[in-house]
């Protein structure tokens, strides 16, 4: 497929054509149909180009209502200007250092902060997208094929965040994959829970609106038991949720003896690993229909673990796509044999076009050399293309020069009753080698000598961990990944 050879903006106005009638957006006292989403974003694109947004300029997205973002999303696009998604939370002070690093010249806000030296500043004006009866035509635009869909920014957790530039038919691939999901929810509900500033968020709201259904977007700020209530009450058929939002609704459900969400025709959980207990757990009780998805913001989805391979490979995040090319090497680059851990690199054809990278993030997580993509994940492969991760290259530990990966302890710890949450990383002790501290969520009757036990039974004596230390939740940024670097001040 030639650069660019495809245009979302094109994509939504055909859709528009074909479904005018049809509910593309709900949200809280809000329903678009196609036809309102494009006159919305018509008018918004009008609106932007008048301020002095130009063909290929960057231009940060910083909106707290998702329904906004979306129609800023498809506005940009409209006039062939570049989004960067960001978290609405982001601090000033941080937005104009990203916004230096990345080229960034305009923000779209939701208030009146004010210009920074380094980009200009709209205000989100909800009187520029009236809902009045007169639609708002297109603009008419030749698309420039170099011009990328979206630039989206890594959470930074292994230094300063990267830039991840994706062109159009690299995104559309992604979001129309022919997986399951959208197969089996082509006409269904999709409930998003998830800002619209992260990827997994994007790919799943786009794709979906692509595929002619409809999306529920939730507010930003919500109980477990609101969103256990939407999923219900609003005939959701599909969602998709991060760890810690399938953690919470199993609490929820404590005692649940039958399927939470028997009405589901999928729940999949991505953006970071899910606990082997909680998803089997998430399979008995929130819905059969429940999957995870191990995807990367370079490459896009990387494996699947479906419904049938639950049971038995539940310590995997699932079968390699048939698409993606995976090889596990070790630090020389060298291909390992099946089995072995090494550091894991892909390629296939939803990757990225390039990673925007500074001098200090260069060398640490995504990086893309000679065709392939380094994730920063460390993991094996069976002979059957099962991934098993062992977490961050970053995060191995170096003991009686034996390499120990953190996801072998944490997986000991999580399988003890009464564990919620588990996380270890390995700290400096003079000059010794490394030690290892695990933290552990629990409740109030676990004990150290507990966890303790669990490693004599199962772990040989170079794994056990040094210390245990008790937290009432573990530390997390803003995508809902661990902060391990946080959790080193506990130490």
């Amino acid at each position: 497929m030639n650069l660019n050879t495809v245009h979302f903006s094109d994509i939504f106005c055909a859709l528009a054509e074909s479904h005018p009638q049809r509910v593309a957006i709900e949200a809280r006292n809000l329903s678009l149909t196609f036809r309102q989403l494009i006159s919305w974003s018509s008018a918004y694109s009008q609106q932007l180009q008048m301020k002095g947004i130009q063909k290929g300029d960057r231009v940060g997205i910083v909106l707290r209502d998702n329904s906004h973002a979306l129609v800023a999303l498809i506005a940009l696009w409209m006039i062939d200007a570049v989004p960067v998604p960001f978290d609405f939370r982001t601090k000033n002070e941080r937005l104009s250092t990203l916004a230096q690093a990345f080229g960034i010249r305009f923000m779209v806000r939701d208030n009146h902060s004010g210009n920074s030296e380094h980009f200009v500043m709209i205000p989100f004006e909800a009187s520029w997208i009236s809902d009045e009866d007169e639609y708002v035509e297109p603009p008419a635009l030749t698309h420039d094929e170099s011009v990328p869909a979206l630039v989206v920014l890594t959470s930074g957790t292994t230094g300063s965040p990267k830039g991840i530039v994706i062109d159009h038919d690299r995104l559309l691939f992604r979001v129309l994959h022919p997986l399951k999901i959208g197969e089996l929810d082509t006409s269904g509900k999709l409930l998003n829970p998830i800002l619209l500033s992260f990827p997994l968020a994007i790919h799943n709201v786009i794709g979906h609106l692509v595929r002619g259904g409809t999306v529920v977007m939730f507010p930003v700020i919500y109980s477990t038991a609101e969103l256990a209530e939407a999923i219900i009450q609003k005939d959701i058929t599909s969602v998709c949720l991060v760890p810690t939002l399938v953690r919470n609704l199993l609490d929820f459900f404590p005692n649940q003896k039958r399927p939470a969400f028997p009405n589901l025709r999928m729940m999949y959980c991505s953006g970071a690993p899910l606990a082997e207990s909680d998803k089997l757990a998430a399979r008995e009780i929130l819905t059969e229909n429940f999957l995870e998805l191990f995807a990367n913001s370079v490459s896009g989805r990387i494996s699947m673990l479906e419904f049938d391979d639950m049971a038995d490979h539940s310590d995997t995040v699932g079968r390699v796509l048939p698409e993606v090319r995976i090889q596990i090497v070790d630090k020389n680059l060298n291909p390992l044999p099946t089995g072995q851990v090494g550091l894991i690199r892909v390629r296939g054809p939803g990757m990225a076009r390039e990673i925007i990278v500074d001098a200090e993030s260069a060398r640490t997580g995504d990086n893309i050399e000679n065709g392939w993509i380094y994730t920063g994940d460390l993991g094996s492969l069976n002979d059957q293309r099962f991934l098993k991760l062992a977490g961050r290259d970053s995060e191995v530990i170096i003991r009686n020069g034996e390499n120990i990966y953190p996801a072998e302890i944490e997986n000991v710890i999580i399988k003890i009753q009464g564990v919620k949450a588990a996380a270890v990383i390995g700290y400096q002790s003079g000059r010794e080698d490394e030690k290892i501290a695990a933290f552990v969520v629990s409740d109030k009757n676990i004990t150290e000598q507990d966890i303790f036990l669990a490693f004599r039974s199962s772990v040989v004596p170079n794994k056990h961990p040094n210390k245990i230390i008790f937290l009432e939740e573990l530390p997390q940024n803003q995508n809902g990944k661990i902060n391990k670097i946080a959790l080193a001040e506990f130490i």
